[in-house]
């Protein structure tokens, strides 16, 4: 017999004895197991257990011909996901750096720093398609699709202060 069952047996039996007169104790209600344990809290700090806790540059970043002049824009797509794998939007402050890596040395031919410190700020750059920030960055220098490697150097700051980062290594991709 079901818990179901048993209660409807259970009010059978109760609406008889009250017709005949006698008072009935109600049935206790079913059993319930002890559910396990599906969900540990851990301790993320200041960031939260939901905060970003991998950084990856996704494949769609690349070189864009920018306005009707034609300049070398640079469109980054950067994805931060949680500690479970889920994209998730962050608060903190973004850094990328353009390297030229010819020669097997490396030098830096731009920077920039993205301020996402205030949550609705922090929405405006997030593409709800891709689910990555976008950010289109002037200023590459028109050379550094002169053959060679180039490699974009990705960097997340948390408000908690943990520092996520990631690398991406193309050659000559004007779209």
């Amino acid at each position: 017999m079901n818990g179901a069952t048993l209660g409807l047996a259970g009010a059978c039996g109760m609406l008889a004895a009250a017709c005949a007169g006698r008072e009935v104790e109600p049935p206790p209600p079913p059993r319930a197991e002890r559910a396990p344990v599906v969900f540990e809290m851990r301790d993320e700090g200041a960031d939260g257990p939901f905060a970003p806790a991998s950084l990856r540059v996704h494949p769609l970043t690349g070189f864009v011909r920018g306005d009707a002049d034609g300049d070398l824009a640079l469109e980054v797509h950067i994805e931060l996901t949680d500690a479970w794998g889920h994209v998730v939007k962050g608060v903190g402050r973004v850094t990328l750096e353009l390297y030229d890596g010819r020669g097997g040395a490396t030098s830096q031919l731009e920077r920039w720093v993205i301020d996402l410190l205030d949550a609705e700020i922090s929405s405006r750059p997030f593409d709800r398609v891709t689910r990555t920030y976008r950010f289109t960055l002037v200023g590459v220098p028109g050379s550094a699709l002169d053959g060679g490697s180039l490699i974009l150097a990705a960097r997340f700051e948390t408000v908690g202060g943990r520092e996520l980062t990631a690398t991406h290594r193309f050659g000559d991709q004007a779209r």
